[in-house]
């Protein structure tokens, strides 16, 4: 259903070499929140931070909205959500 969503991450117009950082994409454990009713996120592991990977990646989370059309999820928006320190 959603298994594209690690490519989804990766910026297609590269400015640097990126292919260790996107091997950390199959690292991280990523959170999935099912709690609103025609939307699903998917936010990465605390490691994935605009500072260290913005060159690289469209975002650190992505966010689905459901269409009742396709009767499929489809990305509504790929942003950088801060991390919260512990």
């Amino acid at each position: 259903m959603l298994s594209g969503f690690r490519e989804a991450l990766k910026k297609t117009d590269l400015v640097e070499h990126c292919s260790e950082k996107f091997e950390a994409l199959e690292d991280p454990i990523f959170e999935y929140d099912f709690s609103k009713n025609d939307k699903i996120e998917i936010e990465s592991s605390w490691y994935l931070v605009q500072e260290s990977y913005g060159n690289c990646l469209n975002g650190n989370a992505i966010q689905y909205r459901f269409n009742p059309q396709t009767k499929k999820f489809d990305i509504e928006k790929i942003y950088w959500k801060p991390k919260q320190s512990e």
